[in-house]
């Protein structure tokens, strides 16, 4: 379902991803886990095609994302990608960091 072949990415002399090699079959449950500043968001942002690599390879259901357009890359993810993002309640409260708000937007075909 999710193949990444050798993902770079650099932010100016940080190398952030040094040639990820993943593969997530369909209705495999993943975790990614890692120190802060890792790169597990970086990678994340890239597999959900929301950032590009600097190189390497993403095949998404068969479909090789990073050879689309900006227009075909929004129009799949709107297709074939769901997201579930987290925040905190109230950003002031500091009392319970770890308690947020799930969202989750699901992929929705075009009528």
């Amino acid at each position: 379902m999710l193949k990444a072949r050798q993902l770079k990415k650099k932010y100016n002399n940080l190398e952030v991803l040094k040639g990820i090699d993943l593969e997530i079959l369909e209705k495999e449950i993943v975790s990614i886990v890692g120190a802060s500043g890792a790169g597990k968001s970086t990678l994340l942002h890239i597999l959900g095609t929301l950032d590009r690599a600097d190189s390497g390879e993403i095949e998404i259901k068969g479909t090789n994302v990073q050879l689309l357009s900006q227009k075909k890359l929004a129009a799949f993810r709107n297709e074939e990608i769901g997201f579930i993002f987290q925040f905190p309640l109230n950003p002031l409260d500091q009392a319970c960091p770890k308690y947020g708000v799930m969202c989750f937007f699901q992929p929705q075909k075009p009528q």
